[in-house]
């Protein structure tokens, strides 16, 4: 496990390449603390497609845990840790490692949650909205009135993305993979919403918008990438978020359907973001946690599993049966020696 990674204890699951949905459980005791290391008992997991990724990608000797989101209270600090007292609830962003009971992960991947925030909600949360948060304002700079286009919109980061855009006066334009999906866009924000399945996307998209749109938010890649550039508007901001479509591989982007409109790709990373811009990540928080307090935006949980099926967990966002979060909820356990 590197150092961007959460160091998992107590009851941990560890990937299987060849079968990533098959975790393997075990019992790790707690790493040695470092100086700035925070000891975290969890109560909630949040479940992304980077999980999946993780424990596929994991080379066979390597004992790798998966897991990327995760709520708990601090049981514990490093010495040079003094904003983060024990008790404190917190949520924590790291490149793998949440996959357990309990984790020990450096301070700058912890961050406070807001009193009355539940934690399953919490779960849901800091990932999916700081990552639309960062592609729509911080990569793409959208403006009130301009028409965003989201693939992937019914997933937990496209629902947040719908959602923030929305709020920001945009004209959303959603594209999901059913009716029962956008009927979840359409209540986040969405002025108008595509079935790919069903729809020529491209052309509605011309339909809907006939000047082209100013912004995409693009989380599944594949075909349908190259497919709206052709209905990209001039100047406009091209946000690429993930590839859940193609498994993790990217559409290769001819630059000949840059040119013509003057298109800008903008890659999206919320773990490099923080890592190069800590202060304005947690800003960025800070202003999404308080919107979450005061009932201004509203993650949608599509399922909660206990952590036992933390497997299933990993089907479901797969097979894309999830509309919205899913979340795994870790019951209360002795603490690990």
């Amino acid at each position: 496990m590197d150092d961007t990674a959460a160091r998992p204890a107590g009851n941990a699951y560890i990937a299987n390449n060849s079968a990533p949905h098959l975790l393997s459980s075990a019992e790790l005791d707690v790493p040695s603390l470092r100086a700035d290391d925070v000891h975290v008992r969890l109560s909630a997991i949040g479940v992304n497609f980077i999980d999946y990724l993780v424990a596929s990608q994991n080379a066979a000797s390597a004992r790798v845990t998966p897991g990327c989101e995760a709520v708990g209270r601090i049981v514990a600090t490093g010495e040079s840790v003094h904003d983060l007292p024990v008790g404190q609830r917190v949520c924590v962003f790291a490149m793998g490692g949440c996959y357990a009971s309990e984790i020990v992960a450096h301070r700058r991947f912890v961050v406070p949650i807001p009193d009355g925030i539940p934690d399953i909600t919490a779960a849901a949360f800091l990932i999916s909205y700081a990552t639309a948060h960062h592609a729509l304002f911080g990569r793409a700079a959208l403006q009130p009135g301009e028409t965003v286009v989201i693939t992937g919109a019914a997933g937990a980061t496209g629902l947040a993305a719908v959602e923030l855009a929305a709020l920001r006066g945009a004209k959303v334009i959603a594209c999901a993979g059913s009716d029962e999906k956008l009927v979840w866009t359409q209540k986040a924000g969405a002025a108008f919403g595509i079935d790919y399945t069903r729809e020529h996307t491209a052309k509605r998209i011309s339909e809907l918008a006939p000047s082209g749109f100013h912004v995409l938010v693009d989380t599944v890649s594949g075909p349908l990438f190259g497919e709206l550039l052709t209905v990209a508007a001039f100047n406009a901001r091209i946000c690429v978020v993930g590839a859940t479509a193609t498994g993790g591989a990217f559409a290769p982007v001819d630059p000949m359907a840059l040119l013509g409109r003057e298109l800008t790709v903008l890659g999206v990373s919320l773990g490099a973001h923080r890592d190069a811009f800590p202060q304005r990540f947690a800003e960025d928080v800070s202003e999404l946690f308080g919107l979450l307090a005061r009932g201004t935006l509203n993650p949608r949980v599509s399922h909660v599993l206990p952590f036992s099926e933390a497997g299933e967990a990993l089907r479901l966002i797969t097979r894309r049966e999830n509309i919205g979060k899913v979340v795994l909820q870790v019951e209360p356990r002795a603490a690990s020696a």
